[in-house]
């Protein structure tokens, strides 16, 4: 990616790239950084989204709509190729969210190859094939924001989402890693652990459905996120939990790992397994997979 000079407090907002900005927190996030006058690239699969999206945004600051599939890998290739050949319009990126997100409500060994490949595709190597691409270019500019979007679910794994954890986790563990080997260089980076949100994450099965209906009132807005998301720009810190309840979770998970397990498992095992889930030989329940955005 071109560079740039280091940008001073009087220089224009850079552009911002968003990931899984077709709905949800991504949307919110880009509405968020619009209204700030902050140019956005957004990247989805759902073009027709994206383009309604940056129109609205449009009309307060510069918006491209770039479709992507982000568990094809060599889709993600041609969006690196396309931000760097327009490197003349998109004239200085300053912050990647990457926000986009795809889970999976199924034992792990009822998962194909397949599904493990797409899991971790979606939810770690694009995100790290985004950060490989800009970071140089935020380094020599000495300054640079990468937010990227895990879960309260890595506090510890519920039923159903072993190789999504598996993915969020090495997300977190990216995140820290290079926020160690870049301190001082002006570029930040922050992991975003939110709970249950009020998004289309959860509506794209019935299983899914039927447990985020079980535990709604803990269920926190789309903006709320990505108001806690916009925030870290200017105030960047290394971890942000949405809601704060949810460090209840962590705190459990320290002090009785057991305990933790135990809430987490019945909160998340499928109703109709009941205490029956403990036992790996049992029935299970008819699989789901949420699409990426």
């Amino acid at each position: 990616m071109t560079s740039h000079a280091s940008p001073s407090r009087t220089d224009s907002p850079g552009w911002a790239i968003v990931t899984g900005a077709s709905s949800g927190i991504g949307q919110c996030v880009a509405k968020r950084l619009a209204l700030q006058g902050r140019p956005t690239v957004l990247i989805a699969r759902r073009l027709d989204r994206l383009t309604e999206l940056a129109k609205t945004c449009g009309a307060a600051a510069p918006s491209i709509a770039m479709s992507a599939d982000l568990a094809d890998p060599e889709s993600v290739a041609r969006v690196v190729a396309d931000l760097a050949a327009r490197s003349d319009e998109i004239h200085r990126i300053d912050v990647l969210i990457n926000n986009a997100g795809y889970g999976a409500y199924r034992r792990f060994i009822d998962l194909t190859d397949e599904d493990r490949r797409r899991l971790m595709q979606v939810n770690y190597h694009a995100p790290a094939k985004l950060i490989h691409a800009l970071l140089p270019a935020m380094v020599q500019q000495q300054f640079g924001r990468v937010i990227n979007v895990s879960s309260v679910a890595t506090f510890m794994g519920p039923w159903g989402h072993g190789p999504y954890v598996a993915a969020k986790s090495a997300i977190i563990g990216l995140t820290q890693t290079l926020a160690a080997e870049h301190s001082g260089s002006g570029v930040t980076f922050s992991y975003v652990l939110p709970g249950l949100v009020e998004t289309r994450f959860f509506d794209r099965s019935s299983e899914y459905q039927a447990m985020f209906d079980r535990h709604r009132r803990h269920a926190v807005t789309p903006d709320y996120v990505a108001r806690r998301i916009v925030a870290l720009i200017d105030r960047p810190r290394l971890c942000v939990v949405a809601p704060r309840v949810n460090l209840f979770l962590r705190v459990l998970a320290g002090v009785s790992p057991s305990l933790a397990h135990r809430l987490v498992r019945r909160m998340s095992t499928p109703a109709e397994l009941g205490d029956a889930a403990e036992d790996t030989t049992g029935n299970k329940p008819e699989s789901s997979v949420s699409e990426p955005a």
